[in-house]
């Protein structure tokens, strides 16, 4: 079943492994490119040691001498929540908040780096959706609309787009690029490798936010995916959710080949 619905489009989601591509943004503003490293350090919160999902799932002790660091590139391949940290408190709380308050979205807390990095945030939809839209627009040079389609029919500015480029700059274009097409044509055993013959860059999510349809029927949302198709210039955002509580897909090891097909067949059409 599909689901167009403006109330939809207007409903805040968790932004799952999406809050990475803030991350990107924030990373090349202050100056870092996609070969900048990383250590994905071993962190605690509350008392448990933070997973990521590459081996070994706890990080590293430590990076000395240059061991066991991951690119940029990397980190956005694999989506290495422990290196999204350590680059988030890298980069430093109050430069996140202020990318965060230019691109218009809300989020300011202490604990605004893990937020970014393990995607506890949440956005409407249609922010998502012009967020990806204006860093797609920026990284390939393209002469993109000024104004977002929402499935209503309706359009309104994507304000986005302006402050995408300011805050990238068209002499880091390529590294934007990079680190767009890295989940989907980066290292072996990217995330969204499986499509890489249907898309040029890409990105998936995994959450528990619950929505509601055009009918106020209660789903779901486990997967989510953003794509960008080069052949036909176009970004697309999908969202798959069972119904709860009866069918909950609320597992966040399910392979990426259960959704092959229906990602494939929403792509195609």
């Amino acid at each position: 079943r599909f689901t167009n619905s403006p109330d939809l489009m207007r409903q805040p989601v968790q932004l799952g492994s999406w809050s990475k591509y803030i991350l990107s943004l924030a990373a090349i503003s202050k100056g870092l490119s996609a070969d900048s490293k990383v250590c994905p350090r071993t962190a605690f919160a509350e008392g448990r040691a933070l997973h990521r999902e590459t081996v070994p799932r706890i990080g590293y002790r430590d990076c000395s001498g240059g061991a066991h660091l991951v690119t940029l590139e990397e980190m956005l391949a694999h989506s290495d929540n422990l290196a999204a940290l350590h680059l988030a408190y890298a980069i430093g709380r109050p430069a996140l908040a202020a990318v965060m308050s230019s691109l218009g979205l809300e989020g300011d807390s202490p604990a605004l780096a893990y937020e970014l990095a393990f995607g506890t945030l949440s956005a409407p939809v249609e922010q998502v959706a012009e967020l990806v839209q204006a860093l797609v627009g920026q990284a390939y040079g393209l002469p993109v609309h000024s104004k977002v389609h929402l499935v209503n029919g309706q359009t309104r500015a994507n304000a986005m787009v302006p402050v995408v480029a300011r805050l990238t700059g068209d002499a880091r274009r390529r590294d934007l690029r990079r680190l767009l097409e890295a989940p989907v044509h980066g290292a072996p055993g990217a995330t969204m490798a499986q499509w890489a013959d249907v898309l040029s860059a890409g990105k998936s999510a995994t959450n528990q936010t619950v929505i509601r349809d055009a009918l106020g029927r209660r789903f779901i949302r486990t997967k989510g995916w953003v794509g960008y198709q080069h052949q036909s210039s176009t970004v697309s955002l999908v969202l798959l959710a069972a119904p709860s509580p009866r069918q909950p897909l609320g597992l966040a090891n399910l392979p990426a080949a259960t959704f092959d097909r229906p990602y494939r067949a929403l792509l195609e059409n």
